[in-house]
């Protein structure tokens, strides 16, 4: 890949890109793990046949497990940049 006009680092450049796209992976990854954090609230609380007392407390442990859990499988997938 070519350098942008006016940019002589070949490496900080690709660096910048690489985190660019991992930034936009993990927010579509965000977005999407919202919805399904919402929807299995919503699971639950059928299954139950009522609104549950502290949705909002299971909602951010399903929330925050799931991004633990996907981020570090975005890390773990998505190679770091090479050095130049």
């Amino acid at each position: 890949m070519r350098c942008p006009p006016g940019r002589s680092d070949h490496a900080s450049w690709s660096r910048g890109w690489v985190a660019g796209v991992e930034a936009v992976y993990f927010t579509v990854t965000g977005i999407v793990l919202y919805l399904v954090a919402d929807r299995l609230v919503d699971l639950v609380e059928r299954r139950a046949g009522r609104v549950l007392e502290h949705r909002t407390l299971l909602f951010f442990v399903l929330l925050l497990t799931l991004a633990l859990v996907t981020f570090a499988a975005i890390r773990w997938f998505v190679p770091p940049p090479a050095d130049n």
